[in-house]
């Protein structure tokens, strides 16, 4: 695969352009401010309820269905009981000219079933409960996620190993010009697959559209935490040139499955962050033609680790980089309690509470 793939990445590097977050509205409809843009506008919605959640899904139902080429932004002000939501054009169209916005300040939303737009960013929300196959984000040209966390997600198919949040490019048609990914300073608590997974499922995935083809150009994970999850992989690496995780935690008490897998990859890059796991094992896996993924300036703690316990291939890091989990043991009360914490945004501190809590 990695002969194939290092042409494609080429060609798609030089063809990769930027992306911008979606403008912060100035009213109900906002023109932009540049002549070649003025017909942009963005269309604001709060949602206090599920019935008005359910407005918001006909209104951009209606919105795509239209041609709408702007920002349609929604605004949680209150947290959302269950309910099955989605915000996609109709089946079979493409995807919609929309830059999607979902904002909240600590809101609490269900998972919703789809969202498919040219962009997608969420924005100080708290994502729960459970899902059929997968929640669904499908973009054009992005997909970001701030200050924002996934806590008690479920998924109820026995048999599938389709992630739980899958996030899917799609290909520009008459361009080659990839999507980008950034998750920041982000939460994954206690999230299960179902006990009676069959495979084991995914809890974040990548995927590329079946029909449009699609490609990740630069993919960002920063300051996030992965802590109390119970998938047979949290994070699964795919169709992406250039992966960073960078200043993030990952700690993992269920003893099976990897914390990070990648495949159809170029390059995969752990930075400066901590990855404790039950045995070398769980941390990593890749494809047979990946490359190992580089831990630099990091951390690994391991159980029954010891100077000749074999790296796996999947990693390339310094030995001196890898401890016997036993080290911090002792330590690992706070990393336990947050992984209780109840279905709410934690205090912007807690992360690097964690880390030094662990890795002084």
């Amino acid at each position: 695969m990695r002969a194939s793939l290092q042409p494609v990445a080429v060609v798609l590097a030089l063809w990769l352009g930027c992306t911008r977050d979606p403008p912060r509205d100035t009213g109900a409809s906002a023109a932009a401010s540049s002549p070649a843009a003025a017909t942009k506008e963005t269309h604001v919605y709060d949602v206090t309820s599920a019935n008005d959640l359910l407005t918001v899904q006909s209104a951009y139902l209606a919105r795509a269905a239209a041609g709408f080429d702007g920002t349609f932004e929604v605004r949680f002000a209150a947290t959302i009981p269950p309910t099955g939501w989605r915000l996609a054009p109709e089946a079979g169209k493409d995807v919609p000219a929309i830059d999607l916005v979902l904002r909240g300040d600590g809101a609490v939303i269900p998972a919703p079933e789809r969202l498919v737009a040219r962009s997608v960013r969420l924005e100080g929300l708290v994502v729960t409960g459970p899902v059929g196959l997968s929640s669904v984000v499908e973009v054009r040209t992005g997909f970001t996620m701030v200050d924002s966390a996934i806590i008690d997600g479920r998924s109820n198919v026995p048999a599938s190993q389709a992630p739980y949040l899958a996030i899917r490019a799609h290909g520009v048609r008459g361009k080659k010009a990839p999507a980008t990914l950034t998750i920041e300073r982000s939460w994954f608590v206690r999230n299960w697959q179902t006990d009676q997974s069959v495979h084991g499922a995914t809890l974040v995935g990548l995927e590329q559209d079946a029909r449009d083809g699609g490609f990740f150009g630069e993919v960002r994970l920063r300051d996030c935490v992965f802590v109390g999850n119970a998938f047979a992989t949290e994070l699964r690496l795919a169709y992406a040139l250039d992966v960073a995780i960078e200043r993030s935690l990952f700690y993992k008490t269920w003893p099976s499955g990897v914390q990070i897998a990648a495949d159809l990859t170029d390059k995969v890059r752990v930075i400066d962050s901590t990855l404790i796991a039950e045995d070398l094992g769980h941390v990593a896996q890749v494809g047979a033609d990946a490359s190992p993924i580089a831990v630099t300036g990091s951390r690994i703690y391991a159980r029954s680790y010891t100077a000749a316990t074999p790296v796996p291939a999947a990693l390339a890091i310094d030995r001196g980089a890898i401890a016997d989990r036993s080290a911090i043991d002792a330590r690992t009360a706070p990393l336990d309690a947050a992984a209780k914490m109840g279905v709410a945004l934690p205090p912007a501190s807690l992360r690097d509470e964690l880390v030094r809590a662990v890795r002084p």
